[in-house]
């Protein structure tokens, strides 16, 4: 990850009024790692076409929100403006296409590992949550990070297992 995805990551989380440390950026992103490799291991993918759709979605929702909220509109714009990205860079940029791809990437195969630790454990609700969430921590166990620059996000030890 980039410092600049680092900076994206982490002012998202402002838009809903939360702080966050850079040692919960990391651990998302650990997360995130996990499911990336699961996304990999199970060869699943989204189309450039899915990925438009769901930042249209998204732009349109925006569009929405302008109308209905405007004090949670306003926050977006904050966003960018915290990004120095206009509506229309952030709309159009790659970084964020790719953005909106991982998270589809990642919804889909959050989606089929729930399936297969319901059909595995035969859980539902809460039980079935915590077998994932735990799932999820004992393959971030495994991961092992090196921060090339811890200095810049804030993080003190440059490598964590």
């Amino acid at each position: 990850m980039t410092l600049r995805e680092f900076e994206l990551f982490k002012r998202s989380y402002a838009l809903d009024d939360r702080t966050v440390t850079p040692e919960e950026v990391l651990e998302e992103l650990k997360r995130r790692t996990v499911l990336k490799e699961e996304a990999e291991k199970r060869k699943i993918t989204v189309s450039d076409e899915e990925v438009e759709k769901a930042i249209q979605d998204y732009k349109e929702g925006m569009e929405n929100l302008k109308k209905t909220n405007p004090a949670e509109y306003s926050e977006f714009l904050s966003y960018l403006k915290g990004l120095n990205m206009t509506e229309e860079q952030y709309w159009k940029s790659k970084e964020v296409f790719e953005i909106y791809r991982k998270a589809l990437v990642t919804g889909t195969v959050r989606k089929a590992i729930l399936k297969e630790l319901s059909e595995k454990y035969n859980l539902t609700g809460n039980e079935l949550q915590k077998k994932y969430r735990d799932y999820i921590e004992e393959e971030k166990a495994k991961l092992k990070v090196k921060i090339l620059r811890p200095e810049l996000i804030g993080i003190k030890n440059s490598t964590d297992s």
